[in-house]
């Protein structure tokens, strides 16, 4: 990802200069982007380009398929996440304009994509989801690949936008970020992506002591899945499947200890307030995204950890 900080419409039309000279370009905006805007990056690529512009909320999505070249973001982050645009077949041109570039950074990972973003400015909720997904891939690879030598750093440096850009580079493209999925597939506010990531390793922190106290309990699957007998099936062979809490299980030292740290420091960067009806609503859509998972996740929901 190319980072830009400054003079952003002329690295734009270099950015079009080198991908996109006259091949067709898609301005995607939402209803924050004020037309003046609009017109500045019209004017910066004008005659250069095959330019169209749509709201993004509004788009035809097959319409990309038309032989665009390059997309550009003028939108907030919530209506990147739920147009569900696929970019990897795209050059991307990012326009942060709320200040959340995790999104951003994660789901369009390739060193043709630019980004532009303010001088120091955090996205907090990068923070947590660095946090929480790292344990999520640490699990994977215990479950999955049978890997346990892992190194988690829980010392307080500082947050600034340099060293978390920093982490998010280490991770690598491999790295799983689970919780934005979620985001996703839920249709649930970015805003409050610290609050999932808090409920997920709390869920992982009560399945963990619970595997280790062997005092598991399972979901009614019959009763909870009604007719649908394909995930009466899928939760009948996890039932027979001892794989995840026997290697807690074995593990559980390891996995107590980074467990419990990372969801103190997840705590530790709560900031948002959030109403008892929006905390309902999120535990639901979790529990829905459990369900219908058939990853690590999927065990939340058998294991009956959303029954209050």
């Amino acid at each position: 990802m190319n980072i830009i900080y400054d003079n952003f419409y002329e690295e734009l039309t270099c950015a079009v200069e080198s991908y996109a000279i006259y091949q067709k370009v898609m301005l995607l905006y939402d209803e924050n982007v004020a037309n003046t805007e609009l017109f500045k990056i019209e004017q910066a690529i004008k005659g250069k380009c095959i330019f169209n512009k749509s709201n993004i909320k509004s788009l035809d999505k097959n319409m990309l398929n038309d032989g665009y070249k390059m997309l550009i973001f003028l939108c907030n982050v919530d209506s990147f996440l739920q147009s569900k645009i696929d970019t990897r077949d795209f050059i991307n041109f990012f326009f942060c304009i709320d200040g959340n570039y995790l999104p951003y950074i994660v789901l369009a990972r390739s060193n043709e994509n630019y980004i532009c973003l303010e001088h120091g400015r955090v996205d907090m909720n990068a923070i947590t989801s660095i946090y929480f997904n790292r344990f999520y891939n640490y699990l994977n690879e215990i479950v999955y690949n049978g890997k346990t030598e892992v190194e988690f750093d829980f010392s307080s440096s500082a947050v600034t936008q340099t060293n978390t850009l920093n982490l998010l580079n280490e991770l690598g493209n491999s790295f799983e970020f689970i919780d934005l999925k979620i985001l996703i597939e839920e249709n649930i506010e970015y805003k409050y992506l610290p609050i999932l990531d808090y409920l997920l390793i709390t869920a992982f922190v009560l399945t963990i002591s619970a595997c280790k106290s062997h005092t598991l309990s399972l979901v009614d699957i019959y009763k909870s899945s009604r007719e649908d007998y394909d995930a009466i099936d899928k939760f009948y062979a996890m039932t027979k499947n001892n794989v995840l809490p026997n290697l807690i299980e074995l593990n559980f030292n390891m996995l107590n200890l980074t467990c419990t740290k990372t969801r103190e420091k997840i705590k530790e960067y709560l900031l948002v307030n959030i109403e008892k009806n929006i905390l309902d609503e999120m535990i639901f859509k979790l529990k829905h995204y459990c369900k219908n998972t058939d990853g690590i996740l999927g065990y939340f929901y058998l294991y009956n950890l959303f029954s209050f």
